[in-house]
């Protein structure tokens, strides 16, 4: 038994139990580390997909990089994303990665789609749903140009 005082120091007189031991880095490496060009089990190469948690399936692109399937499918066909805009399916089907079913819209359209119930499972209604997010937008900015007036 260890013996220590209020403060939770050692009292005088006890001998550490590391006392005259040589410290070497092989005594302490964990065995458990993986050694060089050794693989993690659970090591997915870079091509491989998976299901994430909202159903989407996400593509290794990189070590340690995924991106979601639908996005890298987009930016295959169209190029890259542009800022603050995100990448739909038409007919609302996660698993339909033909480039006529994505649709690349803005946040601000993605909120009002959402909040008007516009995304339906029909690709073309989708898109029309796309084009009346787009008139309520330029009405609300008009409206806003009224007001300042």
């Amino acid at each position: 038994m260890v013996k220590r005082n209020k403060k939770g120091q050692f009292k005088k007189g006890i001998t550490p139990w590391n006392k005259g031991k040589n410290y070497t880095l092989e005594n302490h490496i964990n065995k458990t580390t993986f050694k060089n060009a050794e693989k993690h089990p659970r090591y997915r190469p870079i091509g491989s997909e998976r299901e994430d948690k909202d159903g989407y399936i996400v593509i290794k692109i990189a070590d340690r990089k995924w991106m979601t399937k639908h996005r890298y499918m987009w930016e295959q066909g169209n190029g890259p994303v542009p800022t603050n805009h995100v990448i739909i399916f038409a007919n609302g089907n996660k698993r339909d990665f033909n480039i006529d079913n994505l649709i690349c819209v803005s946040r601000k359209q993605l909120a009002i789609i959402n909040k008007n119930n516009l995304i339906t499972n029909d690709s073309e209604l989708a898109k029309t749903g796309v084009v009346i997010a787009d008139l309520l937008l330029s009405i609300g900015e008009a409206e806003k140009e009224n007001d300042k007036e």
